[in-house]
């Protein structure tokens, strides 16, 4: 299946996990459709304006945010 959103998301958390793992749990208004596997592209205009980075999704369906993991390695 393939969908295409420009949904805007906002950071709720951020938490710090050993081994520089940080977990990005995000909340947007209205309701939200994923199932497991699926992936987000994630672009951060702090950072660069022009580049996306696709990361799986690492929430389960039924809680209330998408999460994404991230491993701390170089530059964006």
């Amino acid at each position: 299946q393939w969908v295409r959103s420009r949904r805007f998301f906002y950071i709720s958390k951020v938490i710090v996990h050993p081994s520089n793992v940080i977990e990005i749990q995000m909340r947007t208004r209205g309701d939200y459709f994923f199932i497991p596997g699926q992936y987000v592209k994630v672009r951060v205009p702090a950072v660069s304006r022009w580049q996306w980075h696709p990361f799986t999704l690492t929430s389960a369906p039924e809680e209330d945010h998408l999460s994404i993991h991230v491993n701390r390695t170089g530059a964006w």
